[in-house]
């Protein structure tokens, strides 16, 4: 009987260590997903000697596509542009801000939680939203385009 509460023993502590590596593991992962680094915003770079400037432009709460509309998407979105374009850029965001808010609200509205998953979905949300409002921007007549779309907030719930 001896024999087989060390092995019951052991097998429980292998379970307990392979638990706590699991968690560990996935602690380590979480904490590497979330930090911001230069990997995880390469549209961001602007070319050496070229000074840019990012713009808050608004936080938009939508509902997702889907059955039910059960699902969120709570988004802050900061456009990049060239430094000496920023004041310009602040005013236009504000003076015309409906249209860039309604394009932004049915653009997101339109997607799936599919469409919002992981880091290769986001940096292609943010190339359609930086090519949607560049769109906006040429439809007025505005001499410059946005550089990049930054999400200082991204929460799907």
């Amino acid at each position: 009987m001896g024999r087989r509460d060390g092995v019951g023993s052991v097998m429980a502590l292998l379970l307990l260590s392979t638990s706590i590596l699991f968690v560990a593991l996935g602690v380590a992962a979480a904490v590497l997903v979330m930090r911001p680094g230069k990997e995880s915003l390469p549209e961001a770079e602007a070319p050496r000697g070229r000074k840019t400037a990012e713009v808050t432009f608004r936080t938009v709460v939508v509902n997702l596509k889907g059955e039910r509309l059960t699902r969120l998407v709570q988004t802050t979105v900061a456009v990049q542009v060239q430094g000496e374009r920023r004041r310009e850029l602040e005013a236009l965001l504000e003076d015309r801000k409906v249209l860039f808010l309604n394009w932004l609200i049915k653009h997101l509205s339109d997607k799936t939680i599919k469409d919002v998953e992981g880091a290769a979905a986001l940096r292609k949300l943010q190339r359609e939203i930086e090519d949607g409002f560049n769109a906006i921007l040429a439809s007025i007549g505005t001499p410059f385009e946005i550089e990049a779309v930054l999400f200082e907030e991204f929460n799907v719930q």
